[in-house]
């Protein structure tokens, strides 16, 4: 058998961190919040991957928060995180 085509440690070294092309750019289009411009109410920490019609993948790990989402308005995705993070930090 060959080796596995996405290796899980690399994917966690190079993921979360720039690629040096486009800034919020990462390793596989991980989409990154760094400066927070992106989604300023959610931690610099914060990635997300995303898709064709926005489907999301965030990932959060400051919160310990994955959230997959389809079909959600890029204006919207801020004002979801920001409730969702309200949400989770008020469950805690």
């Amino acid at each position: 058998m060959g080796q596995p085509a996405i290796v899980v440690e690399e994917v966690d070294e190079h993921g979360p961190h720039a690629d040096g092309l486009q800034s919020p750019y990462g390793f596989i289009n991980y989409f990154l919040n760094t400066d927070r411009k992106q989604w300023p109410s959610a931690p610099g920490t914060a990635f997300m991957h995303n898709g064709n019609g926005l489907n999301m993948v965030y990932v959060d790990p400051e919160n310990e928060l994955v959230a997959v989402v389809r079909w959600i308005d890029n204006n919207a995705v801020d004002g979801f995180l920001k409730r969702l993070i309200a949400a989770v930090a008020e469950k805690s």
